[in-house]
Order: structure tokens, then sequence, then C-alpha cells
């Protein structure tokens, strides 16, 4: 498996959970992991690390406001 297939297996789950994430943020990502995706290719998982990260961004903005 390459990157590129990961992205795209990575991006459908995130959509089908409706889970908020840029797209270029996302590449950039599974670019930055890949070692680690790469030992454990969980997409699940990874989703969940990716909602992780999504969720301090929101709260992070909330508190700035």
């Amino acid at each position: 498996m390459t990157p590129t297939d990961f992205f795209h297996m990575l991006e459908s789950i995130l959509q089908q959970r409706r889970i908020p994430f840029s797209r270029a943020a996302a590449i950039a990502f599974v670019e930055s992991c890949w070692e680690l995706i790469d030992d454990n290719p969980d997409v699940w998982y990874w989703s969940e690390r990716i909602a992780e990260c999504q969720g301090s961004v929101v709260e992070a903005a909330a508190e700035m406001r």
C-alpha cells in the first residue's frame, strides 16, 4: 500500500463518518505519519486520530472567542 492508496481509503472513511477535514491537511497528516501508518494501516484507527485533531482545533478556536 502507498500513502496515496491509504489516503483514498481514509478520505472515504472520514466522509462516511461525517468527520470534517481539510483534504490538504489530511494528505499532510498521512505524509507526516506514514512510517507509523505503514506499521499499523488500520484506517478506522487513523480516522479516530484525525477526529481527535479536528476536535482540538475546534476547541482551540472556541476558546479564542
